[in-house]
C-alpha cells in the first residue's frame, strides 16, 4: 500500500489500534454502548486518515497550505488567542472556584484550583517558549 503522507497514516493506524483496544479495557465489567460507540468513531477516524494518507492530490494540497505563508500567520494567531483564553478562562475558573467554595462551604471546589494553575502556567509556558523562538528565527 502506498502512502503519500506518513503522518497521516501513523495516526491512521494508531487510531485503528486505540479503537480496537479500548473495548477491552473494560475487561472484568461489562463493556457499556458508549465504549463501542467511541471505538466505533476510533475506527472511522483511523480509516479516514489512511484514505487520506493514500491521496497524492490530498498530500500535495495539504503541503501547499503549510507552506503558505498566509496560512502560517493565520495558524500563529489561532494559536496565541487559543492561548489567551485559556490563560482567561484558568483565573475565571480559580475566582469562581473560591466563591463557591466560600458560597457552598464545599471544598470541593479548591480542589480543582491547582488543575487550573497548572493548566494557567503551561499555557504562559508555551507562549513564552514560541514567542522566544520565533524571536531568535526573525
Amino acid at each position: 500500500m502506498k502512502s503519500f503522507n506518513r503522518g497521516r497514516f501513523a495516526w491512521g493506524v494508531l487510531f485503528i489500534l486505540l479503537g480496537v483496544v479500548f473495548p477491552t479495557t473494560y475487561t472484568p465489567f461489562p463493556v457499556p454502548v458508549a465504549a463501542w460507540v467511541a471505538a466505533g468513531v476510533l475506527v472511522v477516524m483511523g480509516v479516514v486518515e489512511l484514505v487520506l494518507s493514500r491521496s497524492h492530490k490530498f498530500a500535495r494540497w495539504e503541503e501547499i497550505n503549510k507552506t503558505d505563508e498566509r496560512n502560517q500567520l493565520i495558524r500563529q494567531k489561532t494559536y496565541a488567542a487559543t492561548l489567551h483564553w485559556t490563560r482567561r478562562l484558568c483565573l475565571v475558573g480559580i475566582f469562581a472556584a473560591g466563591y463557591l467554595s466560600v458560597l457552598t462551604g464545599n471544598q470541593f471546589w479548591l480542589d480543582a484550583v491547582p488543575g487550573f494553575f497548572d493548566a494557567l502556567v503551561l499555557s504562559a509556558l508555551a507562549q513564552l517558549v514560541a514567542w522566544l523562538y520565533y524571536r531568535a528565527k526573525t
